[in-house]
C-alpha cells in the first residue's frame, strides 16, 4: 500500500465555547474542517467554568470530522498546532487528573483580588516584574490564584500544573506537558519566560505551576497510540506548542508587520495596531504584549501590540439569538433582520456588557443595556442594535488605541466569526470609518495554529513567509459616509451612557452580593 507524503498542517483552536479544526495546505486552502461545542456552566457571583475532558471529546471529534470532510488520510498530516482561549486556567494534580472544573475568562468571581492585586503590589511595581501594564481584570493569573487560595485551598495545595486549554488538549495528544510564555502574560517576566516569583512570594502562592516554556512552533510532543485511536491522528504525528488565541488570529490574519491594524472577532473581540519595538506607550485600559520574535520573525516583524479586548463580541449576538430571538434561527437569520432596519436602529442602543467589561473600562460590574426603547421597536431593532452597540464598543477602543500609539490606524484586518456577516463588516466600517480587509479564512486562529505547525516543519522560515504564502484575502469593505455621519451622532450617546450608570452598576452589584451572601 502507497501510503501520501504528510502535504497537510492541522490548525486546532479552543475557543470559549467550542472547537474549531482545520486541515490547510501550504497555501492556505481548506481540505476539511470541524467544530465540536462544550458547556460554560454559570452561577453566583460570576462562576463560569468547563470541564476539561469536553474540550478533549470536543477536539477528537472535530478533528475526525475534519479528516472525514475532506477524505484525508492520517498520514498526510504533517503536523498539528494549537491555538486557545487565555484567562481560562485548569489545575492538574501529580497523576495528570484535574482538581476542579477550569474557570474559564468569562469567571469574574476574583474581581475584588484583581484590585487587591493592583494596590498591593502597585502597578509600577506590576508593569516592571511582568513587562506589561495590566489592567486589573479577574481572569490574569495572579488574582485567579490568589482567589484560589482563598475559595480552594485544598486544590491549590494539591496541584502540581496550571494549564490553559491548548496545553491541556496538547498534553492528552502527547502524553507531555508544554506551553509557550506569550499566553502568560501576567505572570512572566515578559519577553522572557522566567517566572515572577517575587511577586508570588509577597501574595504567599505556588512559585511554579508552569509546565515547560517551549517556542509556539516547537514540537512538544508527538500523538500518543491512544490519542491516535480517539481523534483519528496517525500515531507519531508531531504537535507544536501552540500559542493564545490572539496571536494565532494574528498570524492567521496576516498581521505581521508594524503598522497593520486588527479586529479579531470571536465570543470577544480584539482591536488594535501592530507596532515596531521600542519604550512602553501610555496605555489605560489597553494591553500593550509582545507579539513576533526571532523564532517566528522572517523578514520583518511587529515587535508588539497595542490593543483592547472587550467581553461580549460575537458572544452578544450568540445570547440575543439565544435568549431573546428563538424563532430567528441563525447568526445568519439575524444578520437579514437586522438589515431590515435602518441604521441607528431607529435610537435603540446596545451596551454589549453582558460579562462585565474589560477594554475601556475593565468592570466586572457592568451589566448590558437597551437604551431608547420605545413601542414601534421590532426584533429588526433589536437585532441591529446589538451589531451596533459591538461596533460602538470597538470604536471606544480604537480611539485609546491611536492616542497611545500616537498614529491612525488606516484600515482594520477583520477576522473570526463575526467577520463572516456582510453586515456586521459593513456597520463596523461605518462605526469606525476605516476600511475593512476580510481574509478568505476567517477562522483565523485555526489558520494561524496551523502555521505554526508549518513553520514547525519547516514548510517557511518565519511568520512572514508563512503569511505571504498561506493568508489570502477576500474583500475590502469601505465606509459609508452617509452611514457613518449618522453613526458620529450615536456614539456620542452611546459613549456617555456608561458614565451615568457606573453608579447604578456598583449599587446592583451589591445588591447581588447582599442577596447571594445570604443564600
Amino acid at each position: 500500500m502507497i501510503r501520501s507524503a504528510p502535504d497537510l498542517v492541522l490548525g486546532l483552536d479552543l475557543g470559549t465555547s467550542s472547537v474549531k479544526a482545520g486541515l490547510y495546505d501550504a497555501a492556505g486552502r481548506t481540505h476539511g474542517s470541524g467544530q465540536a461545542g462544550y458547556p460554560i456552566t454559570r452561577g453566583q457571583g460570576g462562576l463560569a467554568e468547563q470541564l476539561p475532558e469536553d474540550w478533549w471529546q470536543a477536539a477528537s471529534a472535530a478533528v475526525r470530522q475534519a479528516l472525514r470532510e475532506g477524505g484525508v488520510a492520517p498520514e498526510r498530516v504533517a503536523a498539528a498546532g494549537l491555538s486557545g482561549q487565555v484567562g481560562t486556567h485548569v489545575l492538574l494534580d501529580r497523576a495528570g487528573q484535574p482538581l476542579r472544573p477550569a474557570i474559564s475568562w468569562q469567571d469574574t468571581r476574583a474581581r475584588l483580588e484583581a484590585v487587591e492585586v493592583r494596590d498591593r503590589l502597585g502597578r509600577a511595581r506590576l508593569a516592571e516584574n511582568l513587562g506589561l501594564d495590566l489592567p486589573p481584570g479577574a481572569a490574569w493569573p495572579l488574582p485567579r490564584l490568589l482567589w484560589l487560595s482563598r475559595h480552594a485551598p485544598a486544590d491549590l495545595a494539591r496541584a502540581w500544573r496550571l494549564l490553559l486549554a491548548k496545553d491541556y488538549v496538547a498534553f492528552r495528544l502527547t502524553g507531555e506537558l508544554a506551553t509557550d510564555a506569550s499566553s502568560w502574560r501576567g505572570l512572566l517576566r515578559l519577553p522572557g519566560a522566567e517566572i515572577a516569583v517575587e511577586l508570588l512570594r509577597e501574595l504567599d502562592l505556588p512559585l511554579d505551576l508552569l509546565a515547560a516554556r517551549l517556542p509556539p512552533s516547537a514540537v512538544m510532543g508527538h500523538v500518543s497510540p491512544a490519542a491516535a485511536e480517539a481523534c483519528g491522528l496517525a500515531a507519531g504525528t508531531p504537535v507544536v506548542t501552540g500559542w493564545n488565541d490572539l496571536n494565532c488570529g494574528l498570524l492567521g490574519t496576516g498581521v505581521v508587520r508594524p503598522g497593520m491594524g486588527f479586529d479579531i472577532g470571536g465570543t470577544s473581540e480584539h482591536l488594535g495596531l501592530a507596532l515596531p519595538a521600542g519604550g512602553p506607550l501610555p496605555a489605560d485600559g489597553l494591553m500593550l504584549a509582545p507579539y513576533l520574535g526571532d523564532d517566528l520573525a522572517g523578514a520583518s516583524r511587529a515587535a508588539r501590540v497595542c490593543y483592547g479586548v472587550t467581553s461580549a463580541g460575537g458572544g452578544s449576538l450568540d445570547w440575543y439569538a439565544n435568549a431573546l430571538a428563538h424563532a430567528a434561527g441563525t447568526q445568519a437569520d439575524l444578520e437579514a433582520a437586522a438589515a431590515s432596519a435602518p441604521p441607528g436602529a431607529g435610537g435603540l442602543i446596545f451596551l454589549p456588557y453582558l460579562n462585565g467589561e474589560r477594554a475601556p473600562m475593565w468592570d466586572a460590574d457592568a451589566r448590558g443595556v437597551f437604551f431608547g426603547l420605545n413601542s414601534a421597536h421590532r426584533q429588526a431593532h433589536f437585532a441591529r442594535a446589538v451589531l451596533e452597540g459591538v461596533a460602538f464598543s470597538l470604536r471606544q477602543v480604537l480611539a485609546l488605541v491611536e492616542a497611545a500609539a500616537g498614529a491612525r490606524v488606516d484600515r482594520l484586518h477583520a477576522s473570526g466569526g463575526p467577520a463572516r456577516l456582510a453586515l456586521w463588516n459593513q456597520i463596523k466600517a461605518d462605526v469606525l470609518g476605516r476600511p475593512l480587509v476580510i481574509p478568505r479564512e476567517t477562522h483565523a486562529a485555526c489558520l494561524g495554529a496551523a502555521m505554526l505547525a508549518a513553520i514547525g516543519s519547516g514548510w517557511f522560515s518565519g511568520a512572514a513567509p508563512a503569511a505571504e504564502a498561506m493568508v489570502q484575502f477576500a474583500s475590502d469593505v469601505q465606509p459609508n459616509p452617509a452611514n457613518s455621519a449618522r453613526y458620529d451622532a450615536l456614539f456620542a450617546v452611546y459613549a456617555g451612557l456608561y458614565p451615568q450608570l457606573r453608579g447604578a452598576y456598583a449599587q446592583l452589584a451589591a445588591i447581588n452580593l447582599t442577596e447571594e451572601t445570604q443564600t
